[in-house]
């Protein structure tokens, strides 16, 4: 008799589960919901999908040049002048070509005004100081002359490219400059000396290469404010016309000296 029972209880859940008719199938609001994801568009048509508008402190810091925290040198220069100084000649001949020497003070003023990369590179004003020796004659009669320019000449730069330590420039200027002469004579001596306003043009190319480097931090966010303290090197090569009066002095040389 158990034997039989135990076998009715086997074949129990066989015959239920033949008389299952299959999975249950889904609900019409499961089915529904199904169709409205299959059908939403690729966007929302809802505001908030495009991009937030910026405010205005965003907006300004966006638009600030980094330019003086990428190189906040100030742009002081100090160099040493050379070359030669074609003085016009007063044996009716074109020139007398005499060598020169001086002084050169450059501040690059658009760095302190101006943010802009461009308009920082843009202008410098040269303070200079220059001398050159003539002199001329027999041993009996003789005459000796001394030549200091002085002059203040604004400039306008045009750098190769940006961040180019090489640029194009050129400059128009005024100052004076002083002449002491000796006039010989048998042994006489005569000093003369005078002085005439002077106008001074030229052009030619600026060289400031940056040789050595130290980092400091600045500005408010010091995690991308790294600038670039240093030492450049400048130099130039140049032509430059000296007005005085009815002659024009040429000089052609150069300049050598540092930048901070």
């Amino acid at each position: 008799m158990r034997p039989l029972l135990l076998a009715l209880l086997l074949l129990a859940p066989l015959a239920r589960a033949q008389s299952d008719e299959g999975a249950i199938p889904y609900s019409d609001d499961e089915a529904q919901d199904e169709r409205n994801r299959r059908e939403l568009p690729n966007k929302s048509d809802s505001p908030s999908s495009g991009p937030r508008d910026e405010t205005e402190v965003e907006a300004q810091e966006r638009e600030q040049s980094l330019a003086a925290i990428d190189d906040p040198s100030i742009g002081l220069s100090l160099e040493f002048l050379g070359g030669v100084m074609l003085l016009d000649s007063s044996r009716g001949g074109l020139f007398d070509p005499k060598g020169m020497a001086g002084l050169r003070f450059t501040w690059e003023w658009s760095r302190t005004v101006f943010s802009n990369e461009f308009a920082r590179e843009a202008s410098f004003v040269d303070v200079t100081w220059s001398h050159a020796a003539n002199g001329e004659g027999t041993t009996l009669v003789n005459s000796t002359a001394n030549y200091h320019y002085f002059s203040f000449a604004p400039a306008v730069s045009f750098p190769f490219g940006p961040k180019s330590p090489a640029a194009f420039f050129a400059q128009l200027g005024v100052g004076a400059v002083f002449n002491s002469s000796n006039v010989t004579i048998n042994q006489l001596v005569t000093p003369i000396s005078g002085a005439k306003l002077l106008f001074q043009y030229g052009v030619g190319f600026r060289f400031r290469p940056l040789v050595v480097t130290w980092g400091r931090k600045s500005g408010a966010n010091s995690d991308f404010a790294h600038a670039e303290d240093g030492m450049r090197v400048s130099f130039r090569i140049e032509l430059t016309r000296f007005r005085r009066g009815y002659i024009d002095d040429t000089f052609v040389g150069g300049s050598a000296g540092v930048t901070f």
